[in-house]
């Protein structure tokens, strides 16, 4: 309720009482699609900056994280042979088994298209980052049922460490985006870490593009 008072000439005053209820309603709901996907209401990549901006800060900052790109393999092939009802249905059991083999600390978001996003906060890095991507894996190696159909597709998984690999949200998503070209290379379903290496590597193929 909102209360707005106004003097009249002759004293006293009128005072209003409003049910601004709906309207609180509608700017939550307005504030969480800002900030989420509307297909697996994961966050988004909007949301997936900020927590990365928030982790970064000096009381936060001293903890490494991981940053984690996953790209779904065979995606398109969903798409294509069983349509795109199909795909979104696919999408959101992938959102589903992704947030079950991540703890309360840590984040999933969907970036867009068949790109997904995990930020790990919990265990000591590198090794927790190892154990949690080959959990993701294996989760998605699993078939799914998709309208009566087994569907079996792979995920590539690019990771980059905070401090290490980069202190800003920029230059760590840029890393481990770089890393998830570098699995796909090796085959579906792997995983890799962001190198100098990997970076020397994608400034020679600029070059030679």
């Amino acid at each position: 309720i909102t209360v707005s008072r106004q003097a009249v000439e002759d004293g006293g005053w009128v005072e209003r009482h409003t049910d601004v209820t709906e309207l609180r309603r509608a700017e939550k709901q307005l504030s969480y699609l800002a900030g989420h996907d509307a297909l697996t209401e994961l966050p988004n990549r909007r949301h997936f900056r900020a927590k990365i901006d928030e982790a970064l800060l000096p009381v936060d900052g001293t903890k490494q994280f991981a940053v984690m790109f996953l790209d779904l393999d065979k995606f398109k092939a969903v798409n294509d042979n069983i349509g795109h009802a199909a795909g979104d249905e696919l999408l959101k059991q992938v959102a589903k088994r992704l947030s079950d083999c991540v703890t309360a600390d840590d984040c999933v978001c969907r970036l867009g298209g068949d790109e997904f996003a995990v930020l790990q906060f919990s265990g000591q890095q590198p090794e927790a980052a190892s154990e949690l991507a080959e959990r993701l894996a294996q989760a998605i190696l699993r078939p799914f049922v998709i309208h009566g159909r087994d569907v079996h597709i792979g995920v590539s998984i690019g990771i980059a460490i905070s401090g290490q690999d980069g202190g800003t949200a920029s230059v760590l998503l840029q890393n481990a985006d770089m890393a998830v070209y570098q699995a796909k290379e090796d085959g579906s379903s792997s995983y890799r870490f962001f190198t100098s290496e990997l970076s020397d590597l994608q400034r020679m193929r600029h070059r030679l593009e």
